[in-house]
């Protein structure tokens, strides 16, 4: 009888203690804003706009290898982010696929499109209308760092003026850094280019640069022989010495009229395949700019 008196309120004890631990809430994220990017490019300009602003949570969807997100397919997990944003930054322009299924699935969460408004060129691939690789032109980048902070700034008002000057900041410098390579450019006498995806078409028109001849293939199509054969004739034609592959695709192709035609084959990147936590949007550009310089003037880095 002593032992069960001893052990009731021990047990009581132990329930209360059990009672209040199952009622303890979960953790939730502390964030004041939660912002998702459909991948890399718009990750990368994104993360200039919300630069040193506190509270902002930013989070990249799809993963590197996941290309272009033309054909790309929601996972689950990217379906239980969405759940905990509270806005969506896609880049649009017939880029993301799945923005329906996205607003029907989601219907509180803020969309935005960061390339809206801006005058795009045409695809040269023919599975969407325009080309949406818009943040590979410097004056692009300015527009959706523009359309990134608009969107974060009305879902965020105490900070909208934090937003507009980052991407002012960020227009900037972008800016600076496209005229200090079109002043290297200037000297290249020969501005006829090859390039085997659609992006650079944009950083083409940023430095006159004339795009003679493209292939533009997903990692998984190969070009037909009679693709092939019209680059290298267009190759032969303009004197065409350096080919521009992109280093997330693989460049058989240009090997391949390299091999045919003696010109040079430079890699650069398109930024899709970047990795959200490593270099910035203005590092990877300046090295693509670079590898301009090198292929049409000779320069070295500096």
């Amino acid at each position: 009888m002593t032992l069960l008196k001893t052990m009731l309120p021990l047990a009581m004890a132990l329930l209360v203690l059990l009672s209040a631990c199952a009622a303890e809430p979960e953790k939730t994220d502390p964030s004041r804003l939660r912002v998702v990017t459909s991948f890399s490019p718009v990750y990368l300009i994104a993360k200039e706009v919300a630069a040193n602003i506190d509270g902002v949570s930013l989070e990249n969807m799809a993963p590197a290898q996941a290309g272009c997100l033309h054909d790309y397919q929601l996972t689950m997990d990217d379906r239980k982010l969405l759940e905990k944003a509270d806005v969506f930054l896609a880049c649009g322009g017939g880029m993301e696929s799945f923005l329906g299924e996205i607003a029907d699935a989601h219907t509180a969460l803020a969309t935005a499109e960061a390339v809206a408004g801006a005058s795009l060129l045409p695809s040269a691939t023919g599975e969407t209308e325009y080309n949406a690789h818009l943040w590979m032109s410097a004056e692009g980048a300015c527009v959706m760092a523009a359309n990134i902070a608009h969107t974060l700034g009305e879902a965020d008002p105490a900070y909208a003026e934090d937003y507009r000057a980052n991407a002012d900041a960020f227009s900037k410098k972008v800016r600076a850094q496209r005229d200090e390579y079109r002043e290297k450019l200037a000297a290249a006498e020969n501005r006829n280019i090859v390039i085997f995806h659609e992006s650079f078409d944009y950083a083409a028109h940023d430095f006159g640069l004339n795009v003679v001849g493209i292939i533009a293939k997903e990692p998984d199509e190969e070009p037909s022989a009679k693709e092939i054969n019209e680059v290298c004739a267009a190759v032969r034609e303009y004197g065409v010495q350096a080919l521009f592959a992109d280093t997330q695709y693989d460049d058989r192709a240009a090997e391949t009229v390299s091999q045919e035609t003696g010109a040079a084959v430079y890699a650069v990147n398109s930024l899709v395949g970047a990795d959200a936590g490593e270099k910035g949007y203005l590092e990877l550009m300046r090295e693509n700019y670079e590898v301009l310089a090198q292929a049409l003037c000779g320069e070295g880095n500096g």
